[in-house]
């Protein structure tokens, strides 16, 4: 039987028993692209394995609960008779972290190995959902200081392409995920890179970080700079403009894992890009051009925070399952008194420089969804702050409010109604006039 396959990924501890369809040359071809997150486990929690008997090795097959269902047997005792496959004639079965074990079954070794990386990486982000901030980017170190930028796009932007070439002089963090700690810690991820030999529906070619000659990154690297990238034909180089953190966080939220299970998540984000000098958007149509701009990334000073929280109500437990903000109530004993609009619960809200020097913005992040304030709706929902799950204010003293805050003109009230039916109509608050 060949040895099971163990790894660390974004710390999490994980082993992969290979089943039917993967010999021990497969196996070694595998273990080598994984070469870098290989773990040896301790006793210490970080390194902890598993905890299933079928991490034993010297159980046999026939008493290794796992070790069966890799082969695709029902249980250890049933007839080693070939089973009913459905099509898959290559499979393995993923212990990851505390989560149950699941099966992953491909028709070809190839398709096999890409399924692998994929199901391993949601299977280590979900156990590490709510604990990290992690972003859908590749991370690039630089080798002596361990100070490392994140290049955050969505897929089919190049990620992939720049790490394999830029990794030969900065250290390889990751090709799809950074994860960083409240420290500002990287906890690496160097995974297979997920390479295109050949188009769809060919599947993509897992090449390992040694096969491709990439730098080791350095131990304890941390987070320094935030590259929003973007690829575009026709630069002779790349371009470099600084981004605001109401657009950063816009941009950032959709490539950010379980943003919503985080506690404070909008508050940490701001955290993060104060420390990094703030975000910078990066277009460019060749990797190579990359090169030139990023030491400049990573040493950009920390910025003074200008932002400030605009959160009131219960925090949201790490890891939690946040579901999408219901719309607001229609009042009644649950609801605001007659009359009187209050907040609703929200994950969190933070109030940010608006574009170019403009009025500052309020983000709110209702379940998994990022809304910006703009217009008066910044000032009613400070207006409302400490309402959340109270009576509220009445529309007099929220106008009075008002005018104290940011003044309101003769003639107001139709420009705080759609203030108020946007802020409704969004969840954010109930209304009751």
């Amino acid at each position: 039987m060949t040895a099971p396959m163990r790894l660390e990924l974004i710390g999490v501890p994980a082993v992969v028993h290979w089943g039917r369809g993967i010999g021990d040359e497969d196996a070694a071809r595998l273990a080598a692209a994984w070469s870098r997150c290989h773990a040896v486990f301790d006793d210490s929690p970080d390194h902890e394995a598993p905890d299933d008997d079928a991490l034993d090795d010297d159980n046999p097959p026939e008493d290794n609960a796992l070790a069966a269902a890799a082969a695709g047997k029902d249980s250890p005792a049933e007839s080693p008779e070939p089973a009913d496959t459905g099509g898959f004639s290559v499979r393995a079965v993923l212990a990851v972290g505390g989560a149950a074990p699941v099966a992953v079954e491909a028709a070809t070794v190839p398709e096999f190995a890409s399924y692998l990386t994929s199901s391993l990486t949601v299977a280590a982000i979900e156990e590490r959902a709510g604990e990290l901030m992690m972003l859908h980017a590749s991370g690039l170190a630089e080798p002596g200081t361990g100070r490392t930028v994140a290049l955050v796009a969505r897929s089919g932007m190049g990620k992939t392409t720049a790490t394999r070439q830029l990794a030969t002089r900065f250290g390889y963090v990751s090709d799809e995920t950074v994860a960083v700690d409240r420290s500002g810690r990287i906890l690496p991820y160097p995974k297979p890179l997920s390479v295109i030999d050949d188009p769809p529906p060919a599947p993509k070619v897992q090449r390992g970080p040694d096969e491709l000659g990439l730098v080791r990154a350095p131990a304890g690297a941390t987070l320094a700079g935030v590259v929003l990238l973007e690829r575009q034909a026709g630069l002779e180089a790349a371009v470099v403009e600084p981004v605001g953190h109401a657009d950063a966080i816009t941009d950032l939220t959709p490539q950010t894992s379980a943003l919503a299970r985080i506690e404070r998540p909008l508050a940490w984000l701001c955290g993060i890009l104060d420390a990094c000098g703030g975000a910078v958007r990066v277009r460019y149509t060749e990797a190579e051009q990359l090169a030139a701009v990023l030491p400049d990334v990573i040493s950009l000073p920390a910025l003074a925070p200008s932002w400030r929280d605009a959160h009131d109500g219960a925090l949201v437990a790490s890891g939690a399952t946040v579901p999408p903000l219901a719309k607001a109530s229609p009042g009644g004993a649950a609801g605001p008194g007659p009359g009187r609009v209050r907040r609703r619960e929200v994950v969190d809200a933070v109030a940010v420089p608006g574009a170019d020097g403009g009025a500052a913005e309020v983000l709110v992040l209702a379940g998994p969804t990022l809304l910006r304030l703009g217009g008066i709706a910044p000032a009613v929902w400070d207006a409302l702050a400490g309402t959340t799950g109270g009576a509220g204010l009445t529309r007099a003293d929220l106008a009075a409010a008002l005018e104290v805050s940011i003044g309101l003109p003769d003639g107001y009230e139709p420009i705080l109604d759609a203030a108020l039916a946007e802020l409704k109509a969004s969840g954010l608050v109930d209304v009751v006039l």
